[in-house]
């Protein structure tokens, strides 16, 4: 991220904001998480195996070939090796409609 929205979202977080980061399933979009989560403290939001694993079986098919130089997800280890052992990169697109049905189950009171 740029130096202002590095320094807006660290005003945000110190004024007792939730920042949640989610980004592409592959080695770039580790490698920014990871500095996000080191320098602004935030978490991550659908952003894990978990969810890798399964955009992997829904998405195979239009899945990418994973490139570059690994990273290790500092906020979920198993995320980097089930990556490299797919050997696929999942980017947004693929993931948009479970980000959406996500975004519509979360209560009010909590966004």
């Amino acid at each position: 991220p740029a130096t202002c929205t590095d320094g807006l979202l660290r005003h945000l977080v110190a004024a007792g904001a939730r920042i949640a980061y989610r980004g592409e399933f592959d080695w770039p979009g580790i490698a920014i998480d990871n500095r996000i989560i080191d320098r602004i403290g935030c978490g991550t939001w659908l952003f894990d195996n978990q969810t890798y694993a399964v955009a992997v079986k829904d998405g195979a098919a239009d899945a990418v070939p994973l490139m570059g130089k690994p990273s290790i997800a500092h906020w979920d280890h198993r995320l980097s090796e089930t990556m490299q052992d797919q050997g696929v990169a999942i980017h947004e697109e693929l993931l948009i409609d479970r980000l959406l049905a996500h975004l519509a189950h979360v209560a009010p009171e909590s966004r």
